[in-house]
């Protein structure tokens, strides 16, 4: 009988997915007694942020996926359409380890040893990206072997514009993927690529379409794919389209629809064309390949865990003060994973039909993104990218329109959780809690101020109505965005 070289031999996943499923020989049938795992991070409505708890089962899953005989490889994906993963959970990090190095050491030891239970998994691993890979997200990624993303998916690092530093990973693996000035522009200035830069740069393996419109597959129309460079030799390729043409790309992502299947079936194909190579020198060509980023993930690791660990208290030494970056952070994650579209939607589609209903829309959504991000200039980019556009073409005028957007925007400061009533509430010795309770009324009569003042210009113009939703409409409309409603709610709890 084989013995076991497993750690445990029945690991109990709950906060993760563990599935092994049938490996596929190129006829597509199944390869009687081979499998591939499949190891899912599950906890969409963060973003698949991973917990303690999480990181714990990623490492077992990884171990017991290695030692598995009839495993030919490994796909580490994400449930959900949004994100494949965007690091460590915020709200964890800010309830738990804020202002304890110890036990952010003790946690750093932990995404430590999952990172390298993927550089040391005996097969290969291949990253299924499904949206989003984003901070650790991008560290835990650039640890596999092959990734292979939707074209929806944004790729890149938020540390250095958020209080932290890229050192899981990031610093060692992406100069090695992209050279140096690239890795430069992600890690230091947090560019976000998109799928096709990130395969452009050679960061990822292949992108894959997720739209379908009238049954047939689209290139994600938000970003350039149709040429190379502009008039002057700059490369546009990949790059995220602004103006009319998004505005035209955003109406067309609308009536689309969204499908992975393309993505599984991309995964699979590469799954199987690991399986017909020979499995031992499949392990020593990747173990040797692999050593490149392992020299550089060993060799600083242990010295960037420790410097995070202080980062914990010396970065931001007060445990309230560490939410700001993070309502920051979910003010980029609002534009980035689509959140703010869904809100705005919501807020035509119960006032659009109205005379200046746009307006009223862009009220409406920004006192919704106000409780998300409690920052003025996040409401503001994320509103204006949208509804400018929407409001010129439909007759507005753009100075109008702006106006009504910046002013909008203000009420973010004032209704929780402000980010600004954060900082006062620190420097001042003031209960946050009581600000923020004294906040939500203020800000609802500034947006009900705001749609009277609004209600009185809109008066005197011509603006294109839109048409009346049904009752089913609007439902769906709400279903849709069901977790932009309830995440300020979990936010504040």
């Amino acid at each position: 009988m084989l013995k076991s070289h497993t750690l445990v031999a029945t690991p109990d996943f709950s906060h993760i997915r563990y599935e092994l499923r049938p490996a596929l020989g190129p006829d597509g049938s199944p390869a009687e007694g081979l499998h591939n795992a499949w190891i899912v991070l599950d906890n969409p409505r963060q973003h698949n942020s991973y917990t303690t708890e999480a990181v714990a089962e990623v490492i077992l899953a990884f171990r017991a996926a290695s030692m598995d005989r009839s495993v030919v490889a490994c796909v580490l994906t994400a449930v959900g359409d949004q994100a494949f993963c965007t690091g460590g959970n915020t709200a964890e990090y800010a309830e738990y380890y804020a202002g304890n190095p110890q036990e952010y050491k003790q946690y750093m030891r932990l995404f430590n040893d999952m990172v390298d239970a993927i550089l040391r998994c005996d097969k290969p691993v291949i990253n299924r990206v499904n949206g989003m890979r984003i901070a650790g997200g991008q560290e835990i990624g650039m640890a596999c072997d092959f990734s292979i993303s939707v074209d929806s998916a944004r790729f890149g690092q938020a540390g250095p514009k958020h209080g932290s530093a890229p050192d899981g990973g990031s610093t060692d693996f992406l100069p090695l993927y992209v050279g140096f000035a690239r890795a430069m522009e992600s890690a230091l200035l947090c560019d976000m690529w998109s799928a096709h830069r990130a395969l452009f740069y050679g960061l990822i393996n292949e992108v894959v379409p997720v739209y379908r419109v009238d049954g047939r597959w689209i290139p994600n129309p938000l970003v350039v794919t149709d040429r190379m460079l502009d008039d002057f030799g700059r490369l546009v390729y990949g790059e995220l389209r602004t103006g009319d043409d998004a505005a035209a790309a955003r109406a067309l992502i609308a009536g689309a629809t969204l499908d992975l299947s393309a993505l599984d079936q991309a995964a699979e194909r590469l799954c199987t064309r690991l399986l017909m190579l020979m499995p031992e020198c499949v392990s020593k060509t990747v173990a040797s390949l692999r050593k490149h980023k392992q020299r550089h993930w060993d060799a600083n690791s242990i010295g960037n865990r420790e410097w995070l660990a202080l980062n914990m208290m010396t970065g931001a030494d007060n445990f309230v003060l560490m939410a700001v970056p993070f309502f920051l952070l979910t003010g980029e994650f609002m534009i980035v994973g689509g959140l703010s579209r869904r809100i705005v939607a919501m807020a035509m589609a119960l006032v659009g039909h109205l005379r200046g209903g746009l307006g009223y829309a862009t009220i409406i959504a920004a006192i919704i993104m106000a409780s998300l991000s409690g920052s003025a200039v996040a409401d503001t980019a994320a509103l204006s990218a949208l509804l400018v556009p929407m409001m010129r073409d439909a007759g507005y005028k753009v100075s109008r329109s702006a106006g009504l957007i910046a002013a909008s925007g203000v009420i973010a400061p004032v209704i929780p959780p402000s980010i600004g009533f954060i900082i006062f509430g620190v420097a001042g010795g003031v209960s946050i809690t009581k600000l923020f309770v004294a906040g939500v009324f203020p800000g609802i009569i500034m947006g009900l101020s705001l749609a009277i003042a609004w209600w009185l210009v809109s008066r005197r113009d011509v603006f294109a109505l839109l048409p009346r939703r049904s009752a089913r409409e609007i439902l769906g409309t709400i279903a849709r965005g069901f977790w932009a409603l309830v995440l300020p709610v979990i936010m504040e709890i």
